[in-house]
């Protein structure tokens, strides 16, 4: 199981300032529970293709459920 990088972290802090996360087991929790709702998820998936020079399918961006799920997108 990937870590979640310290970058996606702060990422979401700046899409989502609202985001909680209390432990590193937040990063499977589904967004919504930790207060991403789904314009805040494009928001913060734009920024992560933006940061790693990505780009995500309709289909991989409806499977992108937790931060962890993003996570393992991230090149390592």
């Amino acid at each position: 199981m990937k870590t979640i990088p310290p970058t996606l972290l702060d990422l979401l802090q700046e899409a989502v300032p609202e985001a909680k996360l209390h432990t590193d087991d937040d990063g499977d929790r589904p967004l919504g529970e930790i207060g991403v709702d789904s314009l805040d998820k494009m928001a913060l998936l734009l920024a992560v293709q933006e940061k790693y020079d990505l780009e995500f399918t309709e289909a991989e961006i409806k499977d992108l459920r937790t931060l962890r799920d993003i996570a393992e997108k991230i090149p390592a």
